[in-house]
């Protein structure tokens, strides 16, 4: 997967350290936008139910073709904000998550073997989330071609009839899609929230060590006290003589 800067910041050396908040942040948000866009789809093909009554209704002169067109392009748009919107946060979401298994791999927070688990499931929705923006991608192409089309077309109610069939199938694949990304984001999240836990508990730690170490004192520099004190200025003289 490709990387974005999101989350990651830098310090001394070029290392990169995940912020792993923010990305448990993006991944939460992930699941409530993957949620929504399941149940929106589901409502996109009910909308489509009620585009081809409309095409029915044109055929048997009960409706009009500006009907149908303008049924058309409001799917059509309702799908693509589900795309820019709904879908975009979940793909920006496991760039992050799979960088975060990464680093935490490399810096041993975090079992290789659970690190590889992790990275497949990742791998997994990353690909049903890029098949559900192909899938919807096609389903908006199919309704630009019926709401592009003039009202007073005579053909208009056949080839509304052919896009109205590509778009449901295309669209019931991007749904089933959404289904699995739905089902791997609690697991992926999971998994990032224990790379947190030992994160924090590495600070809290660290923060215990220093504790220990004299006020004003570089960590690890206490005094031992089978070790001889600084000299004194007559020690100083003596040792000269």
């Amino acid at each position: 997967m490709r990387f974005l800067t999101f989350g990651v910041q830098r310090i001394k050396g070029g290392k990169a350290m995940v912020d792993t908040d923010l990305v448990l942040a993006r991944l939460r948000l992930a699941t409530d936008q993957a949620e929504a866009l399941q149940a929106g789809l589901g409502r996109r093909q009910g909308d489509l139910l009620d585009l081809e009554k409309a095409v029915h209704l044109m055929a048997d002169s009960r409706s009009s073709g500006r009907v149908v067109t303008d049924q058309a392009e409001d799917i059509r748009r309702a799908i693509g904000i589900h795309t820019t919107d709904q879908l975009a946060d979940v793909q920006a979401a496991l760039i992050q998550a799979d960088l975060a298994i990464a680093r935490a791999a490399i810096d041993g927070c975090m079992a290789p073997e659970t690190a590889r688990t992790l990275s497949h499931a990742v791998d997994v929705a990353d690909e049903e989330t890029r098949r559900t923006g192909m899938a919807l991608h096609d389903v908006g192409q199919a309704l630009a071609r019926i709401s592009g089309s003039l009202p007073g077309n005579p053909y208009l109610p056949d080839f509304a009839q052919e896009g109205i069939d590509q778009a449901a199938v295309r669209l019931e694949n991007a749904r089933r899609s959404v289904f699995r990304v739905v089902e791997d984001l609690p697991t992926i999240t999971s998994g990032v929230e224990g790379i947190e836990q030992v994160e924090s508990e590495a600070v809290e730690l660290e923060a215990a060590g220093q504790s220990r170490v004299a006020p004003g004192s570089p960590a690890g520099s206490q005094m031992d006290p089978r070790q001889p004190g600084p000299m004194t200025h007559q020690q100083g003289d003596s040792w000269a003589r």
